[in-house]
Order: structure tokens, then C-alpha cells, then sequence
């Protein structure tokens, strides 16, 4: 999809844009560029020649050399639990994992943490604090994730 910014000379609206502040401006040229799909266009003109930008974005989940994951996890047992990170030497609770309502399983989604050599996603007995007995998935398993994203895909198959 080709976009073309267009303004002119002189005009009120030239000069509204370039009197607001600049996180208005960059939020609307990030909406402009967004909507746009891999090519913008600026010309001070109709009809002038227009330049086109093509540019990749890449998202990973990589940054400054450290692994980051986030895990959907389902749960289709009858017991609720709360989901916990370990990195090594704290937990975090990240999230509650509902029991199953019939034949519909639960399901919750945490956010991303650091993947370390000691990392863990925990599912705890205690569901509001993240404390006392739990079933782990290693950061052996946690390696397991989509290119990318990031995401691992987890089920909770036995109770804590």
C-alpha cells in the first residue's frame, strides 16, 4: 500500500504540525508509518516525486544478548495454582492458572522474564501467594520456544 503525506505551503495545517509537541508528532507519524505496510511517501506537492522509505523491523526476543520467554500455560485439571518465575534466586507470581470448568481447561498467559540456565515457570498449591508445594518446568523445557516470540507452550499435567 503506497502512502503520501501531503502539505501546503504555507498553510495553517503545516504549521499546527510542526507547532505540537514531539510525542504527538512522532506518535502520529508512527501511526502514518504503521498504517502504510513497507513503503511511506513525503512530498510537499501533489504530483511531485515521492520518496519511499522501505525498512525492515525485526522483533525477537533476544535483547543485549539475553533470552527473553513468555508462556501460555493450560491447566486441565480441577485444581486452581498460582504460576510463579523463578530466575535463580526469587520467585515472582506472574499469574493465576484456573482449574478446568468441565471439559474446557484453564488457561493464562504470563509476561516475558529473562531465560537464564536457572530459570523455572512455577505452578504453585498455594494459588494467591506462590509459595509452598509446586510443579516446575526447567529452563531445559522453557528452551523449547518459538523463534521470535519467544513463546512456550506449557500444560500443567499433575497437581502440586
Amino acid at each position: 500500500m503506497d502512502c503520501t503525506i501531503c502539505y501546503i505551503d504555507g498553510s495553517r495545517g503545516r504549521r499546527f504540525l510542526l507547532r505540537e509537541s514531539g510525542g504527538f508528532r512522532r506518535a502520529i507519524l508512527l501511526a502514518l508509518v504503521a498504517g502504510c505496510g513497507d513503503a511511506a511517501g513525503v512530498s510537499d506537492h501533489p504530483g511531485d516525486s515521492v520518496v519511499r522509505l522501505r525498512s525492515v523491523l525485526e522483533i525477537t526476543n533476544v535483547i543485549n544478548d539475553t533470552t527473553y520467554v513468555t508462556a501460555e500455560l493450560v491447566n486441565p485439571t480441577n485444581v486452581r495454582v498460582s504460576i510463579g518465575v523463578y530466575e535463580g534466586s526469587t520467585a515472582v507470581c506472574a499469574s493465576v492458572l484456573r482449574a478446568a470448568s468441565g471439559s474446557v481447561p484453564g488457561f493464562t498467559k504470563i509476561g516475558y522474564y529473562r531465560l537464564l540456565a536457572g530459570t523455572e515457570i512455577r505452578a504453585y498449591h498455594d494459588e494467591s501467594r506462590c509459595t509452598g508445594p509446586y510443579v516446575a518446568w526447567p529452563a531445559s523445557q522453557l528452551t523449547q520456544f518459538a523463534p521470535k516470540s519467544g513463546l512456550v507452550r506449557l500444560t500443567l499435567t499433575s497437581v502440586p
